[in-house]
């Protein structure tokens, strides 16, 4: 069902990408020439198998094509877990407003491992998210400032072992994040 389901999602970014690949000129719409380049929100992808929770998130828009969102959370108080990482996107057609983006990022922390006699341990993982693909677009009229993305790729996690690796959305809602834009 999810390989179904990401299949489509590709699939309709592909057929909006080729529809916005028209020359590529810079819109005259306010977060296109203003400073409107850091976004506060929350992304529905950062616990430890990049899939599992949601997480603080802070996006940075350099320039018209690029973007660097960072996000972490604090998935479990017992045993301690916490989840950071970044994601590089580059605005491959349309704009910032309305675009498909590819790019990379990693996430990594600590997981509740297996039960001992002292409890549930925890253990260090990290992932890459490589390569990461997907679209943005913001609310337009008084929302304007909200954008909403979604993201899928390669998950490959490198630790802990053995080494895993499969094609999903980052989330189980798609990859989801969603920010305001000051």
């Amino acid at each position: 069902m999810k390989n179904k389901l990401l299949s489509i999602l590709m699939l309709a970014s592909l057929v909006s990408a080729v529809s916005m690949a028209a020359p590529r000129h810079i819109a005259n719409t306010n977060m296109e020439t203003s400073g409107h380049n850091i976004g506060l929100g929350i992304t529905s992808f950062g616990g430890s198998n990049a899939i599992a929770s949601p997480a603080l998130s802070f996006n940075l828009e350099f320039g018209a094509l690029h973007s660097l969102q960072a996000f972490t959370a604090i998935t479990n108080s017992d045993p301690f877990e916490f989840s950071l990482g970044s994601i590089y996107r580059y605005t491959l057609f349309g704009t910032r407003n309305l675009g498909w983006h590819v790019g990379a990022g990693f996430n990594l922390g600590t997981a509740a491992s297996a039960a001992t006699l002292l409890g549930t341990s925890t253990s260090f993982y990290m992932n890459l998210l490589l390569p990461v693909t997907g679209f943005q677009f913001n609310l337009g009229g008084a929302l304007s400032n909200v954008k909403v993305s979604f993201d899928g790729g390669l998950v490959m996690h490198l630790t802990p072992s053995p080494f895993k690796m499969f094609l999903t959305p980052l989330s189980g809602l798609l990859g989801a994040s969603i920010h305001y834009f000051f």
